[in-house]
């Protein structure tokens, strides 16, 4: 997995507009999606208060953007604004992700790794090529997933995906 550590180019403008559009309104960008190939960008929004975002943020939202993408020359002719909250199984794909979601449960995609690495991993782990676990820690290249008292440590880029699965709650298991 990547992570979007630096966004350029179009991405770049959209992010930063957005952020600031999306800060006016008092309410936090979670992320951004752009697809040139279809023109659709997406922001996912939410409340810092709730960390989510009603439909009436959202729309609020769309509504404000409107005058910058009828005016800013930069703006591809053919744009279609969705606006949403990031949702409960939300992705995790820039280190700002992860910090918000220590100490929440959250299910990791395995990707290539060492297979010696791969060996140190529960059998259904190394079947499924998923883990689901508790975020316990960031590090600078990776992060620590805690699962049946276990402490697995994972680089960025041996996963293909990570979310959130807030309907998982370890503690309840563990009683």
């Amino acid at each position: 997995m990547q992570l979007i550590e630096k966004r350029e180019g179009i991405e770049k403008k959209f992010f930063d507009l957005c952020e600031k559009v999306v800060k006016e309104n008092h309410l936090q960008l979670y992320d951004l999606e752009y697809f040139s190939g279809n023109g659709q960008l997406r922001l996912y929004i939410m409340n810092p208060a709730t960390g989510s975002a009603l439909i009436e943020e959202c729309v609020k939202i769309d509504h404000a953007m409107t005058p910058f993408i009828d005016t800013e020359t930069w703006m591809p002719s053919r744009l279609t604004l969705e606006v949403s909250s990031p949702g409960l199984f939300r992705h995790l794909r820039t280190r700002e992700h992860f910090l918000m979601n220590l100490g929440q449960p959250v299910l990791a995609v395995i990707g290539k790794m060492e297979a010696t690495k791969l060996a140190t991993l529960p059998k259904e782990v190394k079947t499924r090529r998923q883990i689901l676990g508790t975020l316990k820690d960031i590090e600078s290249e990776g992060f620590i997933l805690e699962t049946e008292g276990q402490k697995y440590q994972f680089n960025f880029n041996e996963i293909k995906q990570a979310n959130v699965e807030p309907n998982i709650n370890f503690a309840e298991e563990e009683v």
